[in-house]
């Protein structure tokens, strides 16, 4: 059986893209009401709802 490999050579990189919209939630955690944490392994934690206690609707 033949494999058909998919070209992704042209795809956008969803890290690239996405990145400064992370960031601006990172520099604004304050005003937005979003909770960032930075965890041992080097991961980002963005909270916009679990444990912050302010509602979307209050903020926006």
């Amino acid at each position: 059986m033949s494999e058909n490999k998919l070209d992704v050579s042209l795809w956008p990189s969803v890290n690239q893209l996405t990145n400064p919209l992370v960031q601006q939630l990172i520099n604004n955690a304050k005003a937005l009401r979003v909770k960032v944490e930075k965890l041992d392994n080097g991961a980002t934690i963005i909270d916009a709802g679990i444990k912050p206690k302010v509602a979307w609707k209050q903020v926006v």
